[in-house]
């Protein structure tokens, strides 16, 4: 039964479908595409604004257990394409244009990095740091159960150069 709810979920992450109506007349989306939204779009809180971790990292986790022992999920991931600055997933047009998931997860790894140094170089406190943190943690958690028994996502992994240096760069800052 849990395959069944994984399956479905990673199933209408990938498909682009049109928005339904509630009764209410308001636009709902699938539970696959609102966690592709959370993993698509980075957090980017101001200065002034408390900064909450929890969408993001969450997102993370969830889609962490879609992908847990499953090649399939793993597989229907791995086709999810975003074209340029969309927020949902179809990846039409032209094929450079394309990113793949795993290279958004990448970049938004490689994003807190940079927005967690920024904010300790800002004397922004310790809080804002820890809150970059959990979210490189959700980041990394999606990325290991992702590529664990995943040639298929290794390979793509691997076939872009700087994804290797972002993770070893989090290696040594640790």
């Amino acid at each position: 039964m849990v395959n069944l709810v994984c399956l479905h979920l990673s199933s209408s992450m990938s498909l682009k479908t049109d928005s339904q109506s509630d009764s209410a007349g308001q636009k709902t989306s699938s539970a696959g595409s609102i966690l592709l939204h959370a993993l698509r779009v980075f957090p980017s809180p101001s200065r002034n604004e408390p900064f909450d971790s929890h969408p993001s990292f969450f997102a993370s986790l969830l889609f962490s257990h879609l992908l847990l022992h499953s090649e399939v999920s793993k597989s229907y991931a791995r086709r999810t394409y975003f074209a340029g600055s969309d927020t949902e997933p179809g990846g039409e047009g032209d094929e450079d244009d394309r990113v793949s998931l795993v290279a958004i997860i990448v970049g938004n790894l490689m994003m807190a990095q940079r927005e967690q140094a920024m904010s300790q170089n800002q004397g922004l406190g310790i809080e804002r740091s820890l809150e970059w943190s959990r979210v490189m943690v959700g980041y990394l958690t999606c990325l290991a159960t992702w590529l664990w028994e995943s040639p298929g996502t290794v390979q793509e992994f691997l076939s872009e150069g700087s994804n290797l240096q972002v993770v070893s760069f989090i290696e040594s800052s640790a």
